[in-house]
């Protein structure tokens, strides 16, 4: 069946509802009361579209379309119809998105974060709260007017908080200045949507005075779902400050329903979109009809609830409280092992795509042999600009002609496949097949089985750059860029398209993935987080110069460079850049940025200026050693090895140093220009030259 949607002619699929249909074509609509695969029904109208036919307003996520279809998903009347039905729900929804106290805080000190730590007992980690706010050593509010009291939500109960007394208790604690670059912190962000709870009503004076009775009195109005709400994201998006109409909830404001282990219902947050009633099974239910209809949750129901359903709620009526500290350690652990997203598998003989893993973290727990040698070497004769990829023992790579080649762990030909046009983008391996992007547009999925080739997407500029693979609930993507200026988003298997983003010039650089989303930076110097659900753009930062070359990520930092020799490290959250911090200033022409850096649970690890490369502590950003190395470094990419450190320089050099004090190992002149980055298997590592030797080292 053939529909349009925004004059665009798309194909529909069977069972595929207007809204299905536009997302998957890469047309941005709005939901809330939408979860895909999830149970639904049409209530909140922000997904609203016009059928140019008629004019009539339909929701999208119920209704089918039908052959000819016309559908219009930005016109003025459809935003209308959206931001009214935004404010609407938005006047039964009673919450303080960000505490007040936070938002007049003249240090931008996260207050309720602070004392959340604080009533729990956690000293050390509510004093780096505080640490992150305020220059050290100079911890205090002497000369503060303390606006955050009075803003503080429980002097209209009683009294204030005594928030300047607390921080002045926690300064004389605890020296933890280096927890506070690292630990978790929710920065308040003055432009979104700021929801307000409004007066009380002297019943809940009376009952907040009585149930509230932390070690600071602190009520917590923070919303703790706030980062993750879509109602806050969308009512952002239409400019929408405040409701135009008062909060007309008589729901029990702040009454906070613990359902079991980690997770919490707070009824006067619910919308009653009914995503948890209709996925639920004997968990939450309606009570009464009309304008009185709430949702609730029995006692004797709790049992029943998914955590899953606080994925699904658009609002924190449904969420999961997790310390944050906890969140931290956590992340710091897995971080020292390895980066997010498909790395080089269970194989310890396979480095399935550029840098190792599709966090492009550069860091492997793979180590290197001890006092290695020159196993075997293959000579091609023909340049390539690619990194060599791994996959059980073969090494993978193609040449500027086109000819993939793939050499066994013996150093013998056991794969050729020729693309006839030239290429300069590493390959990447998943599920058996090899994704590799061309000079003239192509990206062209072959398989390794059969030597086929089983798909070819076009775009409209070159394709210089490594592929990355994403998974969203259970649908696996091929995402690239091109020089037409997208960022594509096709299925790995059929290399259909999912949906595209358009920057603004070209994409040079691989895409880094973190959780469901891609980073990259761009020849237009910005760096963009995108949804590879949905295409869009979930935040961005601009940088001083265009980035050549592709972001490297662990846990939930993500650390980039641009031409001028700046690196940037950005804190991730929900698909935001929530904290950004330059750790390094380029001072020079010589201090360009084009290789990508390597991060370990302690260290980044980047080249700079013409022989240098240097490590930079994550925890403190200062620097703990620099080595000059023989040769000009070039584009290649420092890789970590538990504990080593591997380089390639330009003019042919390979080194191995020591990655906590920078000490040379072991050194290695293969007499040949290098310009990639090395692949490292179990007691082995690949390095392949611009002339296209494959040498392999490895034990004697």
């Amino acid at each position: 069946m053939l529909i349009y949607i925004n004059n665009d002619q798309v194909e529909t699929k069977s069972g595929e509802t207007i809204l299905e249909t536009a997302r998957r074509m890469g047309h941005t609509i709005p939901s809330l009361c939408y979860a895909k695969g999830a149970k639904h029904k049409s209530s909140c109208m922000v997904c609203a579209v016009q059928n140019a036919a008629n004019g009539q307003i339909i929701p999208s996520c119920t209704t089918y379309p039908t052959e000819g279809m016309q559908i219009t998903t930005d016109s003025e009347e459809v935003r209308k119809v959206r931001s009214l039905s935004l404010e609407l729900l938005l006047s039964d929804h009673r919450a303080d998105c960000e505490a007040p106290c936070a938002m007049v805080c003249p240090q931008k000190l996260e207050i309720e974060q602070m004392l959340s730590y604080y009533d729990a007992g956690k000293y050390p980690e509510a004093h780096a709260v505080i640490a992150a706010a305020f220059a050290l050593p100079e911890i205090g509010c002497d000369n503060c007017k303390a606006p955050c009291e009075k803003a503080c939500r429980r002097g209209t109960i009683d009294q204030a908080v005594s928030i300047r007394e607390i921080i002045k208790e926690l300064a004389g604690m605890f020296d933890t200045a280096s927890l506070a670059e690292e630990i978790k912190i929710h920065n308040t962000d003055k432009n979104s949507f700021q929801s307000r709870l409004g007066r009380f009503t002297e019943k809940e004076r009376e009952r907040l005075k009585e149930t509230v009775n932390t070690p600071s009195r602190c009520l917590h109005c923070a919303c703790s779902g706030r980062t993750e709400c879509k109602l806050r994201l969308y009512a952002t998006a239409e400019g929408i400050k405040r409701s135009r109409y008062d909060a007309s909830s008589t729901l029990p404001v702040m009454n906070k329903m613990h359902i079991k282990e980690d997770l919490w219902f707070e009824q006067a947050k619910c919308i009653r979109c009914g995503i948890c009633v209709y996925n639920s099974d004997n968990g939450f239910t309606f009570k009464d009809r009309g304008f009185g209809m709430q949702v609730v949750l029995p006692e004797e129901n709790r049992a029943n609830v998914s955590p899953k359903l606080a994925e699904m709620c658009p609002t924190g009526a449904i969420y999961i409280l997790r310390s944050a500290f906890c969140i931290l350690l956590a992340m710091i652990l897995t971080s020292c092992i390895s980066g997010s997203g498909f790395s080089d598998s269970s194989d310890d003989m396979d480095w399935l795509l550029f840098r190792g893993n599709s966090a492009l973290s550069g860091y492997t727990e793979h180590q290197l042999p001890k006092n290695p040698v020159l196993l075997w070497s293959y000579k091609s004769d023909t340049r390539t600009v690619s990194s060599p990829v791994v996959k059980g023992g073969t090494t993978y790579w193609c040449d500027k002609r086109g000819l993939v080649r793939g050499v066994d762990i013996h150093g013998e030909l056991a794969f050729e496949y020729n693309l006839a046009t030239a290429v300069e983008a590493t390959p990447m391996i998943y599920d058996s097949a090899l994704y590799i992007g061309r000079i003239d547009g192509f990206m062209t999925a072959i398989s390794l089985a059969t030597k086929d080739t089983l798909w070819n997407y076009e775009t409209m500029g070159q394709v210089s750059a490594s592929p990355n693979i994403v998974d969203f609930e259970g649908q696996k993507a091929v995402v690239f860029g091109s020089y037409d200026n997208f960022l594509y988003c096709v299925d790995y298997q059929t290399g259909e398209e999912i949906n595209r983003f358009e920057s603004g010039y070209y994409l040079n650089g691989a895409v880094a993935l973190w959780k469901k989303y891609v980073i990259f930076g761009g020849c237009d110097s910005w760096v963009r987080i995108i949804d590879c659900q949905t295409g869009v753009q979930t935040d961005s930062l601009l940088l001083e110069a265009y980035v050549p070359a592709s972001p490297a990520i662990m846990g939930n930092y993500c650390y980039v460079g641009d031409y001028s020799g700046n690196i940037y490290k950005l804190m991730l959250e929900n698909g935001k850049i929530i904290r950004h911090k330059k750790m390094i200033s380029g001072d020079s022409e010589k201090g360009s940025f084009v290789s990508v850096p390597a991060i370990s649970g302690e260290a980044f690890y980047f080249l700079s200026g013409e022989r240098n490369i240097k490590a930079i502590s994550r925890i403190n950003g200062k620097q703990t050693w620099e080595y000059m190395l023989k040769g000009n470094v070039g584009e290649s990419s420092p890789v970590v090895c538990d504990d080593k450190l591997i380089i390639c320089t330009k003019t042919g050099i390979v080194s191995i140093l020591d990655a906590s004090n920078g000490k040379l190992e072991w050194e290695y002149d293969t007499g040949e220009q290098i310009v990639s980055s090395p692949a490292i298997i179990k007691n082995h590592f690949m390095i392949l030259t611009a002339k296209g030797t494959l040498l392999c080292f490895g034990k004697k």
